[in-house]
């Protein structure tokens, strides 16, 4: 079997990962020669031969031996630069970067086309699943109604603290952090934004159109405080930060928020930094698929095996005619909306169901109230599926 040669940019969690797992695997025909840091001082975990150490970008890529760039750094502007520049030059490219491949996804593969190029990114969404594979080969000749995900394992974990110990939302990121999940500036995850640039990449793969990331609604789990966790225990349902994306009738709807999850539903199970996607196909019917989203050896198993599809002369197969949706069709549904009560009283909503002190449950445009929270009102916004609507019906007093 042929041999490869790889370059590697970026030494950090992930990085760490690949560069242990190859070298634990001296039978896997790929290896890595070089690898390019911002702080070649920098203490790590893990030891590595100085020799393979450079600060200088073009020292990886304008290297004719190597025929692989492992591009994991954080930064997605530099690491479309680092990727593009590989193309050009010949390379095949993964990449973990999931807001990069949102942000500069037609780029990209254009130019991958261009250049009859190879470009990979399994590890960008949902860590150890591998949703990208399933659904250009599992899913390549089904009809894709709607893909749910929870993709964002630091959310997850938060909300899972929040209800099984009952912590304050800032004691559980607290935590989140101490232990890695969680960023010192955690905005990207509690807001809502990851799990949008991962919503943005799934959508293309699974029903062949390109969604800008900031078109799609987004609703984190900042404002969730003790009442929220309350009302679900009260009705025995779980907080989750979902992504969805549906298809219907030639429209799309997508949104990333926090919805209120029956024990029927099997997304209820998934806590902790777990991930999870399900697939609702025509033909395959419903499909559920749950793993480790975050972490060293999780994420570095996808990239690892992206490596393998090098080998294997594997690529992605996308519609041959790809789509620009200009805006996300917008939707009515059910929330649970909680905060100050003067602008509970005044929410411009088509429906009230249930009105309390501190929360209300309501018809409304997502959009709609997304901009009265944008007005500077810190609103709790759930979704709430009709199901549970119904059961409260029994409990509640339906306006």
């Amino acid at each position: 079997m042929k041999k490869y040669r790889a370059g590697l940019f970026g030494l950090g969690v992930v990085g760490s990962g690949v560069f242990q797992t190859l070298s634990n695997n001296k039978d896997f025909p790929i290896s890595i020669e070089k690898i390019a840091v911002k702080n070649p001082g920098k203490k790590r975990n893990i030891e590595v031969d100085a020799s393979k150490i450079y600060t200088d970008a073009s020292e990886l890529l304008e290297d004719e031996s190597l025929e692989i760039i492992i591009e994991l750094i954080n930064d997605p502007h530099e690491a479309f630069q680092i990727v593009s520049q590989a193309l050009r030059n010949g390379k095949k490219v993964v990449t973990a970067n999931k807001k990069m491949i949102s942000l500069y996804h037609q780029e990209l593969l254009q130019l991958s086309s261009e250049t009859d190029g190879t470009l990979l990114y399994e590890a960008a969404v949902c860590g150890s699943i591998p949703v990208i594979r399933l659904l250009d080969q599992q899913f390549g000749a089904d009809e894709i109604n709607k893909v749910t995900t929870i993709a964002n394992g630091t959310c997850n974990y938060i909300l899972t603290q929040m209800s099984a110990k009952g912590w304050s939302y800032t004691k559980a990121l607290q935590e989140a952090q101490n232990l890695g999940f969680a960023e010192l500036d955690p905005y990207s995850d509690v807001s809502g934004e990851d799990t949008r640039f991962k919503l943005s990449i799934i959508i293309l793969h699974s029903f062949g159109v390109h969604i800008k990331a900031d078109d799609i609604p987004m609703v984190g789990i900042e404002h969730i405080d003790d009442s929220a966790i309350e009302f679900a225990s009260e009705n025995k349902v779980k907080i989750k930060l979902v992504g969805q994306a549906i298809q219907k009738n030639g429209s799309l709807s997508a949104s990333v928020i926090p919805q209120f999850v029956e024990a029927s539903e099997d997304i209820f199970f998934v806590d902790e930094e777990y991930n999870a996607v399900q697939i609702d196909a025509k033909y395959a019917n419903r499909q559920f698929f749950k793993g480790k989203g975050a972490g060293s050896f999780p994420t570095s198993s996808a990239v690892v095996s992206n490596l393998s599809d090098i080998i294997y002369n594997r690529g992605y197969q996308l519609p041959a005619s790809l789509t620009t949706f200009k805006k996300i069709e917008p939707t009515s549904d059910y929330y649970y909306v909680a905060g100050n009560e003067e602008v509970l009283h005044h929410l411009n909503v088509e429906e009230i169901l249930v009105s309390e002190t501190n929360y209300k449950i309501v018809k409304a445009s997502l959009g709609t109230l997304l901009e009265t929270s944008k007005e500077g009102a810190a609103l709790s916004i759930i979704n709430l599926p009709e199901s549970l609507l119904k059961k409260l019906a029994n409990t509640h007093a339906i306006i």
